[in-house]
């Protein structure tokens, strides 16, 4: 059997950091995606002389779901501060999410601490933030929980040769 090429990403560790917030460690991370919805939904745009139906798919603007990012919480409140921030509710200024967006990163490492994939989110701003559940007899770690929106997402790999 042949060795692939590329290395497979087991047992990767995977880091989350923001401009002004240092390395998070990643419990876990989900709707990583992009999409490109069709404009017309693909319906007929007319019809030829023959008789026949023309018919477009154009894709349109590239949109992003919210990306939700759960964290091994560490004694600074960087990510509710960040949360904060973008939420404010000023009566004279409105919102303050669109000055507090971030370049944020998610990073993944092997074992011997090799960046192996890089995730750059461009423009991005916490939507909601859910903090830690505690108990008195519990054992486990606390999780802060922030959902993300972004304006772009650039994957970045060793293959490429930005790492």
């Amino acid at each position: 059997m042949v060795a692939p090429e590329k290395e497979y990403l087991v047992a990767t560790h995977y880091y989350f950091s923001a401009e002004s917030i240092e390395d998070r460690a990643i419990l876990a991370v989900s709707n990583i995606n992009a999409a490109s919805p069709i404009a017309g939904k693909n319906e007929p745009i007319g019809a030829k002389k023959s008789g026949m139906h023309v018919r477009q798919a154009t894709p349109t603007r590239q949109t992003f779901q919210n990306m939700k990012v759960k964290l091994v919480m560490n004694q600074d409140n960087a990510i509710q501060k960040w949360y904060r921030d973008c939420n404010k509710q000023h009566t004279s200024t409105g919102n303050t999410w669109k000055e507090n967006r971030k370049l944020c990163w998610i990073a993944g490492f092997t074992q011997d601490g090799t960046e192996v994939v890089r995730y750059e989110l461009v423009n991005t701003y916490p939507v909601s933030y859910v903090g830690p559940m505690f108990g008195a007899a519990s054992g486990e770690m606390a999780v802060e929980t922030v959902d993300l929106q972004f304006e772009e997402m650039n994957t970045i790999g060793r293959e490429l040769g930005d790492l």
